[in-house]
């Protein structure tokens, strides 16, 4: 199974919410903010049948968050990766640490993470 989704056709104004409820649905639950939430611009492209699935956001800067609760609600069975691919740098705090993901980064969705 292959998804993929924009936002564009939306109003401006439901944009960042729209992509809040896809990502939790799709992907795994996160808390996000952007400065950027009343003119959100996304491109979300996830794919892979069975335990391993692979996400692709092309996202305007933005702050998202995996608390224990939020891990909880997610299917803890598939393996999930997050990589930054291009662009900017990603600040990942995790574990009580912190580290910049450039190009090539992967942390893991299934502990608490504050990511920037």
């Amino acid at each position: 199974m292959s998804i993929l989704f924009t936002v564009e056709q939306l109003p401006a104004e439901e944009r960042f919410d729209m992509i809040r409820e896809v990502t939790a649905a799709t992907w795994v639950p996160m808390e996000c903010a952007s400065e950027f939430a009343s003119d959100f611009r996304t491109v979300l492209r996830v794919s892979g049948p069975g335990a391993v699935q692979v996400a692709v956001l092309d996202v305007m800067p933005m702050t998202a968050g995996r608390t224990p609760k939020l891990i909880s609600r997610a299917d803890p069975d598939p393996l999930k990766m997050f990589m930054v691919c291009g662009g900017g740098s990603t600040v990942i705090d995790q574990g009580g640490q912190q580290a910049v993901l450039a190009p090539g980064g992967s942390p893991s969705t299934t502990r608490g993470a504050r990511m920037r």
